[in-house]
């Protein structure tokens, strides 16, 4: 292939398949992140030979095909591949375009350097990798202000760390379970939701105007993470309309603050470390708490921690009905399991 682009997206199809055959999809942190600069790159090539439109998940039939026999959990994996960049393409498809043409306005003329707040604008609001910016300033010969990029990209989050502080100190109340992301799959969903909060109180609903904090139970909305700000969007409800301009992560969870009210035991103290034994054991004295309701003890336990608040059970059992346990005591090859029985 004489034209560099299509060589570019032809190496960038076999790495981003195999990347998300093993797992990795594309993000804003680690290698999910690398993987995404990896696709904006490869799509940014289409579009400069006149693609207006997703093109590159199309060539994932056309890869397994030459090498799908060789790698079978390639083949096996297609149309997750394929759904997984299509996603990945729909998305950056929508500010591709405009991206580009603040770009090219930026580059028009005797230019000799890109402004770093203009590379950040690409980077943050038109989901341009600066190394997909870089790209495109080296070959029109004019370089990237890299320094004015990461300063105001310090700048944002020093801004967004105070415009957020309201936002996560009084969510972070909600204890209630953790919800789901789906947003590697799909832009949009129907969802619950689970909880609302103004002025970090829980409330039944928002009035006209009211800034508030929602928690969905299913969200396609990315928060913020690794220097990368949050997904903005909109929820609609009924004849409502909620403007989500951050998405932030909070600490929730099944147990939230309510830790220091689970009996937490162990046996170990008892048998010592015996990989396969340990497991057995536990998982016994488990079964034994939910058939006689007793829970074992942690014995030898003298001098607790005070800064770990928890009820572990000391030195005697306890009589205690209960309708869950969870054993964490076995181990295969350096993984760890953890096993839950419900009483029925």
């Amino acid at each position: 292939m004489a034209n560099p682009s299509l060589k570019v997206i032809a190496d960038h199809i076999r790495a981003t398949a195999f990347l998300v055959s093993d797992g990795v999809l594309p993000n804003n942190e680690g290698r999910g992140y690398v993987q995404r600069r990896i696709i904006r790159r490869a799509i940014r090539h289409g579009y400069k030979l006149g693609q207006k439109t997703p093109f590159f998940h199309k060539l994932v039939p056309d890869l397994v095909a030459v090498m799908g026999a060789a790698y079978p959990n390639l083949a096996a994996q297609a149309d997750r591949i394929m759904d997984v960049l299509r996603v990945e393409e729909e998305r950056f498809f929508e500010t591709l375009e405009i991206g580009m043409q603040i770009l090219d306005e930026a580059l028009h003329g005797d230019v000799k350097v890109l402004p770093g707040d203009i590379a950040f604008k690409l980077h943050d609001t038109y989901g341009f990798p600066l190394d997909l910016s870089a790209d495109v300033c080296r070959e029109r010969g004019v370089s990237v202000n890299e320094a004015g990029f990461h300063a105001a990209m310090e700048k944002q989050k020093s801004q967004g760390r105070a415009a957020g502080k309201f936002k996560m100190d009084k969510a972070l109340e909600y204890t209630g379970v953790g919800n789901e992301f789906i947003g590697y799959e799909q832009l949009t969903t129907t969802t619950e939701i689970v909880a609302i909060y103004a002025d970090g109180i829980s409330v039944a609903s928002l009035k006209e105007g009211q800034s508030g904090v929602l928690v969905l139970a299913t969200t396609p909305f990315y928060g913020e993470s690794g220097g990368q700000v949050g997904d903005a969007g909109a929820v609609f409800c009924d004849h409502a309309l909620f403007e989500v301009a951050d998405t932030q992560k909070i600490k929730a969870d099944v147990f939230g603050h309510h830790a220091d009210e689970l009996m937490i035991s162990s046996t170990k103290s008892m048998h010592g470390h015996v990989i396969g034994g340990t497991g057995a054991v536990e998982l016994l004295a488990c079964i034994m708490a939910l058939r006689d309701g007793v829970i074992a003890p942690t014995i030898g336990y003298e001098e607790p921690d005070p800064e770990c608040a928890l009820d572990v059970v000391p030195n005697v059992a306890r009589d205690a009905k209960v309708a869950v346990v969870l054993s964490n005591a076995f181990a295969f090859g350096g993984l760890n399991a953890v096993i839950a029985l419900r009483a029925i």
